[in-house]
Order: structure tokens, then sequence, then C-alpha cells
């Protein structure tokens, strides 16, 4: 409709002395037997003129008014992000401070990060199933119920038939609409959101596969109060020819319906080789939909198609944040690769307990905790796979940054780490052209060297992320030491005492980084402890346990100068919440615990670093702040 139509059913409106909603209640006439201006259809319903419709509509929660519930919705999440980014500016601010040797900027700040972390890193078991941490429920939680009270704290609900679109099939439509951009954006690896907010990897796709949950709610609402809204109108076979907005709309949703069920977590373990594939042409699909779904027709020929109510703002933004980070990451690759002419060689090696090595050459650089997702063009061109650098830092600055190969250390699964296990045990073929997407990550290195002690705790393949930190912290301590003086140390940020556990099921796993962890505590100014647990039960691996243990204080007979650089290791599971209570009663200050493994022994470290929160809040320790990095 054009703002001249707009314009003069707008002049009309005080022409009515009644609400004109009556005569689509009544079929076209009011109750005093006065029939409305408008016509009735072949089934036999009142159409009302489009100055009867407008006053009905403009009376009760208006059709051209209704664009302002996707503008709520996009206040509400960039108010969000807005105070994240606040926060992240902060502990920016605030770690820098700790790293000078000054006191935290404000005096309460460490105990209302205490109680944020005690509440938003609980996780819970509903019907046998663990829910994400707490604060990520919270925080999707509040947006679902901020968006139900738009969408049904407003009445009404319906109009009459004929007479426009139903309030709550708007609202719930709007409210959709503006969640895909958000969506689409947390979907890439290389996104604003992370960038302004600094929020984990994981944290995001928390966010972004409820939210297209969220999204498919509304989406529902949406389409249930449109069917009832043309059901009194016509017969359903008249809509489906003749109303296209219908059927492109089924036609999005379905494609939607089919993300959220593919993204479901055992439907995605379950075909992951082929999972990233079908998630981007769905994805493709429904924004394809979207565009006809909300087209309201042709002005030729000067504009072209018009959206309903400007809604292709979004799906513009959609396409723009989507693309635009699809080019970024091919055009890191590119540029790491020259232009993809100088795709490197993976070698691979199998170790021991059925272990694979791969190594490849890399003139970039990258810190400690960080991955790559690595695509092999000659076995599987089209699906890319994420691995921790194992790799140790060797640059010799404080910033933890390396170059040369970056080496990542896996245990064999389905899919393609079978193949490359299987392609490792043949001689003749053992290097193979392989493409570098990243580093990404590694946010969690620098909040550790603002810490007074970490404790760095790994299960099995885990050592991967939690061995190159633990260098880059004993790199940094060195070269602050070097700076400053080793006297000096605790005043300059650098953890005066780390802690590292190593859990593995075999002790033949133990030869994958004994050799680096032993190298950890050479000279290293302050304290530092490593324990590697053998959990297998059996007799022989009690033997191995024995003489490995022998052999090691053979080799580190420090006790009798005092110095506490211990190397053991035991038999049994690590009893987590002992080594992180015993950490917490020896530390006053700031205590980090980084975690990488298996989800039951995370989910007892969070648990273990809760209780020390909790402790902090009830002052019944000298702790100051505990912090959990997973």
């Amino acid at each position: 409709m054009s703002n001249m139509t707009h314009g003069a059913v707008a002049s009309t409106f005080k022409d009515f002395d009644y609400d004109t909603c009556i005569l689509g209640l009544h079929n076209g006439t009011l109750p005093d037997g006065r029939r409305g201006n408008g016509s009735y259809t072949q089934f036999g319903i009142y159409a009302p003129t489009s100055t009867e419709k407008r006053a009905c509509q403009d009376a009760h929660d208006g059709y051209y008014t209704s664009p302002k519930y996707g503008l709520f919705t996009i206040y509400f999440i960039c108010t969000t992000l807005a105070v994240f980014a606040l926060l992240n500016l902060l502990n920016q601010w605030d770690r820098s401070r700790r790293l000078r040797g000054k006191s935290p900027l404000f005096l309460l700040l460490p105990i209302l990060r205490t109680r944020f972390r005690r509440w938003t890193q609980t996780r819970r078991k509903v019907l046998g199933i663990r829910t994400p941490p707490l604060g990520v429920c919270l925080l999707l939680l509040s947006f679902f119920v901020f968006s139900n009270i738009m969408v049904w704290g407003v009445r009404p609900y319906y109009r009459p038939p004929n007479w426009g679109s139903p309030p709550l099939g708007l609202r719930s439509e709007w409210v959709a609409t503006a969640i895909i951009p958000f969506i689409f954006a947390l979907a890439t690896k290389r996104n604003f959101i992370q960038i302004v907010t600094a929020l984990p990897y994981r944290t995001l796709m928390i966010v972004h596969q409820w939210g297209g949950q969220i999204c498919l709610f509304f989406s529902l609402v949406h389409t249930i109060a449109m069917i009832l809204r043309v059901t009194p109108m016509e017969p359903w076979w008249y809509t489906m020819q003749h109303r296209t907005t219908y059927w492109t709309g089924f036609a999005a949703l379905s494609q939607l319906l089919a993300l959220c069920l593919l993204s479901l977590r055992p439907i995605r373990q379950f075909m992951y080789e082929t999972f990233y594939w079908l998630h981007m042409f769905t994805a493709f699909g429904f924004v394809a939909f979207m565009f006809p779904h909300c087209l309201d027709g042709w002005v030729l020929p000067k504009t072209g198609p018009v959206s309903m109510l400007n809604s292709w703002a979004y799906l513009y933004a959609t396409v723009a944040l989507w693309f635009s980070a699809i080019f970024w990451r091919v055009g890191a690759i590119a540029y790491q690769t020259r232009c993809f002419t100088g795709i490197s060689r993976a070698s691979l090696k199998i170790l021991s307990d059925d272990a694979l090595k791969i190594t490849v050459p890399y003139s970039m650089s990258y810190t400690a905790g960080q991955h790559f997702f690595l695509r092999f063009p000659t076995i599987e061109p089209f699906g890319s796979h994420p691995f921790t650098v194992a790799s140790l830092p060797r640059s010799k600055d404080a910033s933890g940054g390396a170059t040369g190969d970056v080496e990542f250390v896996l245990r064999p699964g389905k899919g393609i780490t079978s193949r490359l296990f299987r392609i490792a045990s043949k001689a003749t073929i053992n290097r193979l052209p392989v493409v570098l997407d990243g580093p990404y990550g590694g946010e969690h290195l620098e909040r550790l060297k603002a810490c007074d002690a970490v404790v760095l705790i790994a299960g099995g393949t885990g050592i991967t992320a939690v061995a190159p930190v633990a260098a880059s912290l004993v790199r940094h301590s060195s070269a602050t030491a070097t700076t400053v003086g080793a006297e000096e140390e605790g005043s300059c940020g650098v953890p005066p005492k780390i802690v590292v556990v190593w859990a593995v099921r075999r002790s033949s796993s133990l030869s994958w980084f004994e050799a680096e962890l032993r190298t950890l505590r050479a000279g290293y100014p302050g304290e530092i402890t490593v324990t590697m647990h053998v959990t297998s039960p059996s007799e022989t691996e009690k033997k191995n346990v024995l003489e490995c243990d022998s052999s090691s204080a053979s080799n580190d007979n420090l006790v009798e100068k005092g110095i506490t650089n211990a190397f053991a290791i035991e038999q049994g599971r690590p009893a987590v919440g002992d080594i992180i209570l015993t950490e917490a009663a020896s530390t006053s200050g700031r205590l980090a615990v980084l975690v990488c493994g298996p989800e039951s022994l995370c989910d007892d470290v969070r648990s273990a670093v809760v209780l020390q929160q909790q402790l902090i809040l009830l002052e019944m320790t000298a702790l100051q702040e505990c912090e959990l990095c997973v």
C-alpha cells in the first residue's frame, strides 16, 4: 500500500462512531441493523473496505505498528551484548592492573565476581540430562520470558475473518524474525559478538543452539495463529492456491525445524561427518524461503519487490553477517596458504596406547590453548574437524606466541580420525595435504596469568590443551623474573604456584607428554607440581605405575632442598575436589582452575569450584576469588 493510500485511509478514521471490528464479528451488520460498506466473498464472509479494516486494526494493536516488537527484541539483545562488552572491558582493565601488581579496580569487584560465578557456573540435572551452565540458562530464560510477555501480554490475539493478520501472529513473527541475524552470527567461527564480549566459543554455541529453539517456538506460535485466522475465512485448498505466503511460510518452517532437529546432540554426534554441510544447506534454504515469505508485492518499474513492513531488513542483516564471516574465514585461509598455492602436508605418527600425532608445518603465530579446524582435501574435502594444539609454545618472548610446526594428539574414533589412523599405520603413506583454519580460542591464557595460583586438570587427550598452557605460564613467569627479579614474582601477577593434574586410563599414555611435563620445572622461579594418575585398576597397570613412580622419584629428589617442584605418578582417579580444596586453603589471593577432558571430569571440577565460591561468600576461607575455565 503506498503512502498516499495510507494517508487517505488515515483521514477517514474519525468518520466512524463505532468500533468497525463489530462488523467482522457480525458478518457485516451492526447490532442496530446498519450494514458496512464492504462486500462478501464467494464463501459468504464479509470483506470490509480498506478504511474499515484500517480503523479496526489501529484500534487494536495495529498492523502498521507491529514492527515495534521486532525493535524491542533488538533492543533487548543489543543491551545484553553491551553489558557483556562493558564487563569484558572492565575485566581486561582489571587484569592489566593485576599484571602490573596493582589492586583490583573496586574493593567490591572480587566479591561481585564471585557471586556472579557462583550462580552462573552451576550445572543441574533435569530428568537425567545435564543442563547448560546456570548463567547461560538464566540468560536464555530472561529473553524467553521477555519475549513471551510481549507476545502474550497484549490483547487482542485475533481479528475477525478478512480483517487482517492476527496480532498474536504478528507479534510472534517479529520476535522470531528479529532473532535470526543473531543466530546466524553466533553460528560462525569468526563473529563480532565473540570479539566484543570475549565469551567462550562453547558458551556462544549454546546460545546459538537454544536461540534457534526459541526462534522455532515463536515461529510455531505464528504459524498456528495464522492457520486459525484463515480457517473461518475460506477452505484450506483455496488458501494454499491463492496465498503464497502460506506455502512459503511452511517451506521456511520445515527448514527451521530440520535445523533444530539436526542440532540435537544425539543426532549431531551420530552424523557428525555430514552434519556441517547438511546444516549449511538447510540454513541456506531457510533464508531463501524467508525472502518470498516476507514479500509484500512488486512495485514496478521503479522499486521492484517490496517486503512486508520492511521485514527484509532483518534478512539483509542475516545475509551480511553470515557471508561476511564466511569471506573472513576463507580470506584468512587464503592468506595463510598464499591463495591456496602453499597447502601444507601433515605427517602422521602412531603413539602408544593407539593415539595419533599429527604434525603440520605452520609459519604463523598461535598461543597455548587454541585450536584449529583441519581439512584433508584428499580424504574429506568438504569436512573440517577441530583439534587443540598440543605443541608447546617455542617463542622466546613472554606473549606465549609460537611459530614452527603445530602438533595435534588425538585418540581415533569414528569417521575421519579412524581413516587417518589407518593411513598412519601404512608406512607407504604418511604425509597428507591439509588446510589449517584458525587459530581459534585461547581466551583463558591471559586470565590465568593474572592469578596467584593455577590448577590445571586434564583427562586423557585433554592434556593437549593443558600442557601448552602450563608451558606458556612457565615462560611468562621466567621472562618476568628476568625483568624484575624472581623475588618480586607475586607483585607482577605471575602465578607463584602451578598445579598440573593429568588422568589417563593406561600408563602407556603417559609417554605422550611425560617428557614435556618434566621440562616444565626447569628454570621456573615459583612452585610447580605435576601429578599423573593412571585410572585403570588392573594389576599390570599398578605394577607399571610403581615402576614409573620409583623412576620419577630417583630423578627428582628435591625434597631435602625445600623445593616443592614435585613430579609424581599415582594409581587411581584424582580426587579433584580435594586437590582444589587443598590449593584454595594455601592461597589467599586469586585461584584459577582450568579443566579439559571428559564431561564427567568437567562437572566434578565445576562442583568443586562452586563449593569454593560458596565458602568465599560465607567468608570461611582466605581465598578472594576462584575462577573456572572450561
